[in-house]
């Protein structure tokens, strides 16, 4: 059994390792986040070459879709259109860049994969 478990643990760290370099993924945005076991302040981010896809819920009940596009994949910077969610004007197309699990956002938010 001990065995069984050591192998998964390094199956999984594994497949954090092969997937560090990839924007996909689940985040949690610590301004909205408030504990385990709810959703609130959760992301998941899907890559679709030049398009990228956020959905996430601010308080846990309810969900928006936001687009975003990626402005240079190899330097990880990206944008996202966040006024989809209700934010201010100043808020579409967003910049970001991701890197090492990490996208900073331009007003130092960082949401962590």
């Amino acid at each position: 059994a001990e065995k069984a478990a050591d192998d998964e643990i390094k199956k999984q760290e594994d497949i954090k390792e092969k997937t560090k370099n990839l924007v996909d993924g689940f985040y949690v945005d610590p301004n909205h986040y408030l504990t385990d076991g709810t959703f609130a302040g959760t992301r998941t981010i899907s890559d679709q070459g030049d398009n990228i896809t956020v959905i996430g819920s601010d308080d846990g009940v309810k969900w928006w879709t936001l687009p975003g596009k990626w402005v240079n994949k190899s330097e990880g910077t990206l944008t996202v259109d966040f006024t989809c969610k209700g934010a201010p004007k100043d808020y579409k197309d967003f910049p970001g860049t991701y890197k090492d699990g990490i996208i900073t956002w331009k007003d130092d938010n960082k949401w962590t994969k």
